[in-house]
């Protein structure tokens, strides 16, 4: 290339696509209250070594909503979130398998479950509102146990933790 400008030009565009790839492996910083951190064997963050999300972020991955029972509570209920392979995907996860601590230090061991077979989610919403606290939330791992139901076991109930804070891969 002999003009100036155009070696200028092609420098310009392999920088911006080199970014654009760059910033595509990002996650974008939280901008509200932090609900779910996640760490351990993942490839994407964007606070320090952890993947961090408040309630908007994982309002913006794509709305999985079901009904079903379970044990906690009372009839039928819906439940709207983002499915757990999907998070864990974003973050580039090695595995499925992890860690589930809840608000109250209770963790869960999750291994040998087929996410990408079981639509499993990370509940933000019940029967249509934000979950507090004191209503098992703000967070709560839920499979469709009516759906699936070789889903109803003990390992997928005790997977199901609700305040759910923090996921470590492993």
């Amino acid at each position: 290339m002999k003009s100036p400008f155009l070696r200028h030009v092609v420098v310009a565009v392999t920088f911006l696509f080199l970014t654009e790839i760059s910033l595509a492996d990002q996650l974008p910083a939280p901008t509200g209250k932090v609900v779910l951190i996640v760490t351990g064997n993942i490839d994407k963050t964007n606070v320090d070594d952890t993947a961090q999300f408040d309630i908007e972020m994982l309002e913006n991955f794509p709305v999985t909503t079901f009904k079903t029972s379970n044990d906690w509570v009372e009839g039928i209920t819906e439940f709207t979130g983002v499915r757990v392979s999907e998070l864990l995907q974003s973050v580039g996860a090695s595995s499925y398998s992890f860690r589930a601590l809840a608000l109250d230090r209770y963790h869960f061991d999750v291994s040998g479950i087929d996410f990408d077979k079981i639509p499993a989610i990370i509940a933000y919403k019940k029967n249509g509102k934000f979950m507090r606290v004191r209503e098992l939330g703000p967070l709560w791992i839920m499979f469709p146990f009516d759906e699936y139901p070789e889903t109803d076991t003990e390992q997928h109930r005790n997977a199901s933790v609700w305040q759910l804070a923090e996921i470590k891969v492993k």
